[in-house]
């Protein structure tokens, strides 16, 4: 809008006097928001490190929970499994045992069987005490495999949950450094990036300043010149009357006074006409650099604006910290 009222007529620049108000309000709202956006900025960054720290505690406190948790249940199936695997073999040693006394007597009682027929009841009632004996111990031994199944299996829960919690627990460390590291890296850009916003705020008031100044001279120098041609013009009209009123009144003898007056009538008017072409050329001239020296403010403010804008990067960083936060929380 500037630069383009800068190549307008010159009563009509003189006439627009409230595009500085605009530019004034853009620097101050430039201001605003640089200074909201930075205390915005350090207030969110100390809820998120204090929220890290916190789920990093958690964290911690959960998966000692789990280890703590999983290794007395590991103790505890152990102890089981000796407290079986021992009664199994008190078992299993007196099965073999009774076993043994039953051999025995199976053996001395077929051999008084040989001499008593009822002896031979006896056999048979020990034949069967000797065949639920074998099944016994075979279901003690069958137990026995199956408690050995279940604490291999469980171990190899444990193994593995264990495993799992240790790469977790990897990853999480990990991926805090990282953030960590970005985190850093992003105040690092945000700081800079504040810097030049001050830098470009202090540019764009500066400008602002000059703009100002250049237009209040402008208008100046547009008055004067216009107050000039006002002069110029009614000199040029009074001589003319003059002139006339000379060509009207004067009689014939007196031609040479006529043309005398004429050429000082034409002198003077292309004095003015001279002198009116040189201001309009300075005018011309003043108003071209004006609007390069308001095209280089507007490049200016831009900078500034593109500066101001890197602040909304921080915006970007807090949802990926939001998200993350998520993601270990799960």
């Amino acid at each position: 809008m500037l630069l383009i009222s800068s190549i307008l007529p010159l009563p009509l620049v003189a006439a627009e006097g409230g595009f500085g108000v605009l530019d004034g309000v853009l620097v101050g709202i430039i201001a605003v928001g640089g200074g909201l956006g930075w205390w915005l900025h350090q207030k969110k960054i100390a809820e998120l490190q204090a929220a890290a720290e916190a789920a990093a505690a958690a964290a911690a406190h959960k998966a000692e929970a789990e280890r703590q948790a999983a290794a007395a249940t590991h103790a505890a199936l152990v102890a089981e499994f000796d407290a079986h695997r021992t009664a199994a073999e008190a078992a299993q040693n007196q099965a073999v045992a009774r076993i043994g006394s039953l051999e025995a007597d199976l053996r001395q009682t077929q051999e008084v069987a040989a001499l008593l027929p009822p002896a031979q009841l006896r056999i048979g009632d020990l034949e069967k005490a000797l065949n639920s004996e074998r099944g016994h111990l075979a279901a003690i031994e069958q137990t026995l495999a199956t408690v050995t199944r279940r604490a291999d299996d469980l171990e190899v829960k444990l193994r593995d949950t264990t495993e799992r919690f240790e790469k977790h627990r990897d990853q999480a460390s990990q991926r805090e450094t990282e953030l960590s590291r970005e985190l850093a890296a992003r105040e690092k850009e945000f700081t800079a990036g504040r810097v030049e916003v001050d830098e470009a705020r202090a540019e764009a008031a500066k400008a602002t300043e000059t703009l100002s100044q250049l237009r209040e001279q402008s208008e100046k120098r547009i008055a004067t010149l216009q107050r000039n041609l006002s002069a110029a013009e009614a000199r040029a009209s009074l001589v003319q009357k003059e002139f006339m009123t000379a060509v009207g009144v004067t009689a014939e003898p007196a031609a040479p006074s006529k043309d005398n007056g004429s050429r000082d009538a034409d002198r003077r008017a292309r004095q003015l006409e001279d002198s009116l072409k040189q201001a309009e050329a300075e005018a011309r001239k003043k108003a071209r650099e004006d609007g390069y020296k308001i095209a280089e403010l507007e490049f200016r403010l831009s900078e500034a604006q593109e500066a101001a804008a890197k602040a909304g990067e921080v915006e970007t960083l807090r949802a990926e910290v939001e998200r993350l936060k998520k993601q270990l929380g799960e």
